[in-house]
């Protein structure tokens, strides 16, 4: 059966029109910006939902998402390197803890697992002693490559890619003596690295928080004034100043009418609808245009045997 896709899809994203009037208002009159956030993060994250597979971690959805649909995919890949630095200052402060006995690692939540996956995968002695060596060698390099820190010169830049960053390290690590396995390096940093891209950011530490724990810490007067992310200049008594990168709110509205854009153009040129969306559009009347269903991202069966 012929159908008109443009205008179904036109339909179809005419509901998320409300959602950037209503935030469009309150960015305007620079109020409720935790509203904002979880208006922005949580319809981003039900049209990331939708493009993905019913069984896709949802962090690998989002992320991926807005990376694709953003027209921005080398900013959402590349790394802060302050929130980087402020991980390893954090870990630091945690080392007592997590090596409380040589050989035997404890962690307190999944957010320990990339430097657990570091000390682990570097080949060190698992000693506190060599641990704090690790974390501090990587430490200093970021200072010394990247601006990691409040203070530092501005010609320093506070974002880049895994890859420079992983060089940066390793060259480092070649030249001193240490007893991280040079070799395994690359792989041992990577989940650490990783895990501090913008979009990664943008998932746990915005998303995550503003849906799950009600409230997102951020500088009120920039989040309205800036245009691009920036970083905010913090200090603890337990590990010094650090900066971590915050989204304005310009350029999260901006994001959030990119996406639609680049993914409604997707799907028009693609001419095949994900499940949710089909369903949506087509209701009761689904088995008609089938056609137009991404089968791939049907779930999967599973076998049940009867007992």
């Amino acid at each position: 059966m012929k159908i008109d896709l443009k205008a179904k899809l036109d339909n179809f994203f005419d509901q998320f029109s409300s959602t950037r009037e209503l935030v469009d208002d309150l960015v305007r009159s620079k109020s409720h910006p935790q509203e904002i956030l979880i208006l922005l993060c949580s319809r981003i994250d039900a049209l990331a939902s939708n493009s993905a597979r019913e069984d896709e971690p949802r962090q690998k959805a989002f992320t991926r998402f807005v990376t694709i649909y953003s027209g921005k995919s080398k900013t959402f890949e590349s790394i802060s390197i302050g929130d980087l630095y402020y991980e390893l200052d954090y870990h630091l402060w945690l080392l007592p803890g997590m090596l409380e006995k040589a050989g035997r690692i404890q962690t307190f939540s999944r957010l320990n697992d990339p430097v657990l996956k570091l000390l682990l995968d570097s080949e060190i002695a698992l000693t506190r002693e060599e641990a704090k060596k690790l974390l501090e060698r990587i430490r200093q390099a970021l200072r010394k490559h990247f601006r990691a820190a409040p203070g530092q010169p501005l010609k320093k830049s506070p974002l880049a890619s895994v890859r420079e960053i992983t060089e940066v390290l390793v060259d480092e690590f070649r030249k001193a003596h240490t007893s991280a396995s040079k070799s395994a390096l690359p792989k041992a940093l990577d989940p650490l690295i990783s895990s501090k891209t913008l979009a990664r950011i943008l998932y746990e530490r915005f998303r995550c928080e503003v849906i799950h724990g009600g409230r997102v810490l951020i500088d009120e007067q920039r989040f309205f004034a800036e245009r691009d992310p920036y970083w905010k200049p913090l200090y603890s008594e337990f590990y010094g100043s650090f900066q971590l990168i915050e989204f304005p709110a310009q350029f999260l509205t901006s994001l959030f009418s990119d996406c639609i854009r680049n993914y409604k153009k997707r799907l028009e040129s693609s001419g095949k609808l994900p499940p949710g969306i089909h369903f949506e559009i087509f209701g009761d009347d689904i088995f008609s245009y089938l056609d137009v269903l991404d089968e791939s991202l049907l779930p999967r069966g599973r076998m049940t045997l009867p007992k």
